[in-house]
């Protein structure tokens, strides 16, 4: 083993000033890079510019249409022996309605009633051109426990004019037919309900009448019925009127005579069942 000496002398390190590593680039110089590139930056862009042009030029003209609804349920007022007043409201929000009308089963059928007007277009091609499409709210409450009318406007873009019209209100047809068909359902037995009054109102009932309904072992709930009125002069007339049985258990209610007849027969049955 050799002898290594621990203490050696060590030669000392000569600062280095930091603008010894600054670049300096000349002003000049770089000037003159710009200018000798100049020309063929302006060509590179003439190039661009041309190709842009010419394809723009090629792309086929895109139209516009839109398709505006108006969600707003009319108040019934009636004035006669009696008095009706009815003002429905309906609680649609723009996020609701978009929903519906962004939905595959809406998109479809827009597709087909556009379809059957243009048999040349398939479904496919026209729900993707629905889908593409926009709906822009135009009017609507202001805050979310306000019930004011909404409007939507549905946007829809083509090559074809004609085909953008038929396209827009196709969509827009379909998304209000979903609607009432979903958010505003549970509105038709009020509403249905009230031209019953309105249609009393009509015949001019005194309640001295004598009714006879016709009820049938079929009889479901919401089913229309027929009324037969029989005056104390001994006049009679007939009337059709909705049922206001509303639900299969009230149908059940109805037919053993009540609820607790109802619930006396369940138990009754229950316990025969476990003997």
């Amino acid at each position: 083993m050799s002898d290594v000496p621990i203490n050696q002398p060590v030669e000392p390190v000569t600062p280095v000033s930091a603008s010894e590593f600054r670049d300096d680039i000349s002003l000049r110089d770089l000037y003159l890079t710009f200018v000798r590139g100049l020309p063929l930056m302006i060509i590179v862009a003439l190039v661009f510019g041309i190709i842009a042009f010419v394809y723009s030029s090629f792309l086929p003209e895109i139209y516009l249409a839109e398709s505006t609804v108006l969600i707003s349920p009319r108040p019934i007022s009636v004035q006669g022996p009696g008095n009706v007043s009815f003002n429905p409201s309906s609680d649609v929000s723009f996020r609701a309605y978009e929903t519906l009308a962004k939905s595959r089963a809406v998109l479809e059928d827009a597709a087909q009633d556009v379809v059957n007007i243009i048999p040349e277009l398939n479904v496919g091609d026209v729900v993707s051109t629905l889908r593409r499409g926009t709906t822009t709210e135009i009017l609507g409450p202001v805050r979310s426990d306000i019930i004011a009318p909404l409007a939507v406007t549905h946007a829809v873009r083509s090559t074809d004019p004609q085909h953008t019209v038929i396209l827009a209100d196709a969509w827009a047809a379909s998304s209000i037919e979903a609607v009432q068909q979903s958010l505003l359902a549970s509105l038709d037995p009020v509403n249905r309900t009230t031209l019953d009054e309105v249609e009393s109102l009509t015949l001019e009932l005194d309640g001295t009448e004598t009714f006879n309904i016709h009820v049938d072992d079929d009889l479901k709930a919401g089913d229309d019925v027929t009324v037969d009125v029989t005056r104390t002069d001994g006049s009679s007339f007939s009337f059709t009127t909705i049922c206001r049985i509303d639900t299969p258990v009230e149908i059940d209610y109805y037919r053993n005579g009540g609820i607790l007849h109802t619930v006396l027969r369940n138990i009754a049955q229950s316990e025969t069942a476990q003997a």
